[in-house]
């Protein structure tokens, strides 16, 4: 996992430039109502880091562009609960039933500040440091059932930050209704034609 989280490398973060280069010089293949859709890179992907940062460019060149929570990132109970399954499924699930104290366990060492690398960032720091507004787009239920398929597309991560299949679903449905939709995030208007 070393090798998807963490710092973005510098000779990598050019590759941002072009990719969002590439996209502005197609702008005028798009209508005035096209959004555009970049995760706000919560958790140190650093392919999510990478388009996070395309992102900003679009929205810099006057693009409508809408950042998402990577979820399950975007909640720090359920970030933690990742390392956990990866240390505790070694035994083949046995020590399964001690994932709640370990959990505890890194988020009283998160709080602390006395986990190795990279600071968790929560949604709200990342937002307030990067000047964002938040805005809710309702979901139905067939909404939250698409995006759960799309979510259960990527099986090799299902036991990993979900367990299976069941729990996608679950935990999109009650984040949904927490959050009275799903909460994307835009920078302050960069041009009349927005929104």
């Amino acid at each position: 996992m070393k090798d998807i989280l963490g710092e973005v490398h510098p000779g990598e973060a050019a590759i941002t430039k072009e990719i969002g280069n590439a996209i502005i010089r197609l702008s005028d293949r798009y209508d005035a109502e096209t959004v555009f859709y970049a995760p706000l890179a919560i958790g140190n992907h650093i392919d999510h880091q990478l388009i996070h940062q395309v992102g900003l460019s679009l929205h810099d060149a006057g693009l409508k562009v809408l950042f998402y929570e990577d979820y399950p990132y975007a909640d720090i109970k359920e970030y933690f609960r990742i390392p956990c399954r990866l240390l505790l499924g070694r035994d083949n699930g046995r020590l399964r039933m001690l994932e709640p104290l370990l959990l505890l366990f890194f988020l009283l060492l998160a709080k602390q500040g006395w986990l190795p690398g990279k600071k968790y960032q929560s949604v709200e720091e990342r937002a307030e440091e990067e000047g964002l507004m938040e805005e809710t787009i309702p979901l139905s239920e067939h909404d939250i059932t698409a995006k759960s398929h799309s979510v259960a597309a990527y099986t090799s991560q299902i036991p990993m930050l979900f367990e299976n299949e069941g729990v996608i679903r679950e935990r999109f449905a009650l984040r949904a209704r927490c959050l009275g939709g799903e909460r994307v995030w835009r920078k302050g208007i960069s041009s009349p034609h927005f929104y």
